[in-house]
């Protein structure tokens, strides 16, 4: 069979499919695989970096290495402050114990005694309550003496001694009078 004749419309769908290709500039490149065009993802295997992506990398390298050293160098700094106040803590707390067992041993009833009795002092026989003035209603057999107070027995009571201490003293209001300083009030 014999191949039929091109017609010329045909050659002409022909031709204006084809793209127009000028014979001074060479036919275009395809497009480069997705792998290999430019921005965007890793770079790829074997190729190195950006210059820019390089020195911003060294930077702040740098600049956290600077910042790690520096706050190691206050936190040495500061621990040594902090040993320092501890044992200034320390000396302390042992200078107020020894304070205290210095407190201790001085206020001893035994080493008070001691001293009284090398001061001359002694014990007295019996004690004596003296009334304050307007409190004549308190005789000498109404309050217990010494020797009565500090018996196993307890404290022994008069058997004169008033209920209550009488009437307020003169000028001093009652419950039911006003006070001439307030006004009534």
């Amino acid at each position: 069979m014999t191949p039929p004749a091109d017609s010329a419309a045909a050659r002409k769908a022909r031709a204006s499919a084809a793209p127009q290709i000028s014979p001074r500039r060479p036919a275009p490149a395809p497009a480069p695989p997705p792998h290999q065009r430019v921005g965007g993802g890793p770079p790829a295997p074997g190729r190195r970096p950006p210059a820019s992506t390089m020195i911003m990398a060294g930077l702040a390298t740098a600049v956290a290495l600077f910042g790690m050293v520096t706050v190691q160098s206050l936190v040495g700094q500061t621990q040594i402050k902090t040993t320092e106040i501890q044992r200034r803590v320390d000396a302390k707390r042992d200078a107020l114990e020894a304070l205290e067992v210095q407190v201790a041993n001085l206020a001893s009833l035994d080493r008070v005694a001691a001293r009284a009795t090398q001061l001359g002092l002694v014990v007295p026989p019996a004690i004596v309550f003296l009334p304050a003035p307007g409190d004549e209603d308190f005789g000498a057999g109404a309050l217990p003496s010494f020797d009565d107070a500090i018996s196993s027995s307890g404290p022994k009571t008069a058997s004169s001694a008033p209920a209550s201490r009488g009437p307020a003293r003169s000028g001093a209001p009652t419950a039911g009078q006003a006070s001439p300083n307030t006004g009534g009030r």
